[in-house]
Formats: C-alpha cells, structure tokens, sequence
C-alpha cells in the first residue's frame, strides 16, 4: 500500500489518485442506509434525553427544547429525507458535516448555558458526537477531524467565557473530552484506511479477474482455431510417414540418401508430438485414472529419448519408492516427455546431464526432472507456466508446452513447482497422488 494512500487525506495519490471519485461514490452509495440508521438513532437519542431537561432543568428549559424539538431533531429527520434525493450522493459530506457540527455545536451551547448540574452530564453527549462522526456517519477522515476540532474549539469558547469553573474540574473534564475525541479520530482514520486498502484490493482482485477472463476468451479462440489446424496438419503429417516408410523400405542401407530419409521421418514424428500437444491445449480432455508405475513411465521416457540424445548429454534415471501413482499414464508419459524435450534443449550447446527420480513424500509421489544446464534467471521464472510465453528462438516453440504441463498435473490432482538458479541447472519438482489399492 506504500505511495497509493496520502498518509494525512488518506485520498488515493499517486498512480492511482483516479481510483478517488469511484471510491468516494461506491462509499457514499453503500453506506446510505447505514447513514439513515445513524441518523434516527441520533435524532431519537437527542429527543429522548430531552426528557431530563423536563426534570433537572427549569430556568432553560423553553430555550432547551427550542434547540432540541425546533433545531436539532426536526434537522436530523430532514437530512434522512433529503438522503433519499438523487442530489444526496454529490453533497453528502457536506450535509453530514453541517448536521454533525449543529448537533456538537447545540451540546456546547446547553452545557454553558445551564444553570443545573444537569451541564456536566451533555459532557457524555460531546463523546457520542464524537462517536457518532467517526463511526456511524461515514464521514471522510479529514471532514470528520475537522467537525471534531470546530466542536471542541466552540466547547473551549464556551467554557473560558460562560462556564470559568475551578482548574480541578476543568482538567478533569478536559482529559476525558480530549482523550475520547483523540480516540474516536484515530478510530476513524485507521477505520477509513482499512476501507480504502480493501476497495484498493478488490480493484486489484477485479482486474486480474478481467484479465484472467479475457485470456480464457483467447485460449477458447485460440484452442477452436488450434484444434482445426492440427487435426489437418496431422493428417498431411501421417501420409509424409507413410510415403517415408514406404521410401525407406526401397532404399539401400548404404544409399547416401537414406540419412537425408530418417531425418525427415523423425521430423515428422516431433512434428506430430506437437500436434498431440496442439490438440490437447484445445479440448478438455478427461483423465483416465489408473494406477502408474514411475519406473514404467521412465523407461518410457528412456526408450524415446535415448536414440535421439546429442553426444554431449547423459540421461539416467532412479526410484526410491515401490509405490505407484493414481493418474493417467497417457498424460504423465507426455508431460515428462514435455519437460525432458525442454531440458534437451536447454543443454544441448552445452551439454550436461538430465536425471529423472521418484520418491516418496508426505503420502505422494514426487517426481523430479533435473539438469545441469544453463538455469532460469528469476524475471523468467515468474513466467514459466503463462500460455504464450516462450524463451525459444521463433521456430523452436509454441509457448504453450509448461502452460499444458501444468494444466495436465492440475487435472490429475497434483501441483508442480520449480527451483532454479543462472548456472546452476533447472529441477521441476511434480507431486501426485499415490495409488491407495481398495
């Protein structure tokens, strides 16, 4: 919160001063039945204790229920119904203000006018003012410190003026008048702070919502789109193998050109692991559970990349647990099979080491896919798992492959996290369920 709120006004500064007249709407707008209720209260409570006077007060009493029944209670029904004039929302805080200050103002002006013991009971009636500004009104901090100082400055002049009692009871007065306001305004202050940084939160909150729906609206967009180009991709992919094979079949082992022939085979067996990528992005596939041996998914993930690893790469696995996962081998297969491509890539200048391995913890499986390459710097890794985002040179990636990784383990029941550091390698760290037999 540190530069959006002014530390005095509290108003929104900076950045985000253009939060202020929406903020200052939505609070007059939200707390106008509250308001309402505030005021019946006070209206009511500053007739009621009219009463009193009727009893304890008879040299003042035409000019105490002139102020109360004339001024002050008939005031405070008229600005309830003035709060039900579309105007009400543009003048609020000046409404409220005046109302506040005549009712702080009156409570002075009995209590130096007085002439019963009757005066040091409207001391209570400051402190409810106060109360009343700082909690009930929905008064902003600034105009509610200001009513509270223009009341005590009035009971001050009234005091040195009219009343002059003895300094035993004016200190004693005094520190229980002071005291109460100085808490009821920092009541309302940390009141008002605690309203804006939560308005400032849900703006936030709202935002990111908006921007996670528009994305959603692009991924749809992008997944129909997708879904209709790789399944003729794929198609034109399945006859270049056929007419490949059938090639191959014909061709000398010697030939000089049966090299050139694999090569374009393999090619388009990673071209067609894209498309199964593609596709899989651009629907909402189910997951057929069942129970995965990690060992099996290894040596799947073995058999794939050993023909295809550079010289300069080494790759070994290990299990530590006998126990077996509850997910869907298709996907667990493709989605190590994912990470390990990217790990390649990453070492393949280089070269290095990749390391699978599975373990037990806290009742899952973890499954860790390790290199020695070059690491992820931090501003990269905050961005690792968004669709779109890719450090792969143009031609080299979709930017989709960690974004489906993780939709993927997120279907399954799992979570996937990373650790990883400029020149110290890379390990994704993916924990499962473990398969519990019935």
């Amino acid at each position: 919160m540190k530069n959006v709120l002014h530390p005095l006004s509290l108003s929104f500064s900076g950045d985000w001063t253009f939060l202020e007249e929406d903020y200052r709407k939505d609070m007059v707008s939200e707390s106008v039945s509250k308001t309402r209720i505030a005021l019946l209260i006070g209206a009511s409570l500053y007739a009621f204790f009219g009463i009193l006077d009727m009893f304890m007060e008879k040299e003042m009493l035409r000019a105490f229920l002139f102020l109360r029944y004339l001024f002050i209670v008939p005031g405070g029904f008229v600005v309830i119904i003035l709060s039900y004039r579309p105007f009400f929302l543009k003048y609020s805080q000046i409404i409220l203000f005046a109302v506040c200050l005549a009712g702080g103002l009156v409570i002075s002006l009995m209590i130096g006018i007085s002439h019963s013991p009757l005066a040091y009971t409207y001391y209570i009636g400051l402190i409810l003012i106060f109360i009343t500004i700082h909690s009930f009104m929905q008064l902003r901090f600034l105009w509610a410190m200001a009513c509270t100082v223009l009341i005590i400055t009035a009971y001050e002049f009234v005091y040195l003026t009219i009343i002059k009692p003895q300094l035993v009871y004016r200190l004693n007065t005094h520190f229980f008048l002071y005291s109460s306001a100085f808490i009821c305004m920092a009541s309302g202050y940390f009141n008002e702070m605690n309203l804006r940084r939560r308005y400032y939160t849900q703006f936030l909150l709202k935002k990111e919502e908006e921007k996670v729906n528009s994305q959603k609206e692009k991924m749809e967009v992008l997944g129909t789109i997708s879904s209709s180009i790789a399944h003729d991709f794929n198609n034109m992919l399945i006859s270049m193998q056929g007419y490949t094979e059938l090639s191959l079949q014909e061709t000398a082992q010697d030939s000089p050109s049966r090299h050139y022939q694999e090569e374009v085979f393999r090619a388009s067996l990673r071209a067609q692991a894209m498309t199964e990528e593609i596709l899989s992005f651009s629907r909402d596939e189910q997951c057929a559970f069942t129970a995965v041996s990690p060992h099996s998914l290894f040596q799947q993930v073995e058999d794939y990349l050993t023909p295809r690893l550079p010289d300069n790469i080494e790759f070994y696995y290990y299990k530590d647990s006998t126990k077996m996962i509850w997910g869907d081998e298709n996907k667990l297969y493709r989605l190590l099979l994912n990470l390990c491509t990217n790990s390649l890539h990453a070492m393949e200048e280089n070269g290095g080491v990749l390391v699978l391995s599975s373990e037990e913890r806290d009742y899952r499986i973890l499954l860790r896919i390790k290199d020695n390459g070059p690491g992820i710097e931090e501003n990269i890794r905050d961005h690792i798992f968004e669709p779109y985002f890719t450090t792969k040179k143009e031609g080299k990636g979709t930017g989709l492959g960690l974004y489906i990784v993780q939709e993927m383990v997120g279907k399954m029941g799992g979570k996937i996290s990373l650790k990883s550091s400029p020149g110290e390698g890379t390990e994704f760290l993916i924990f499962l369920p473990i398969f519990i037999p019935r």
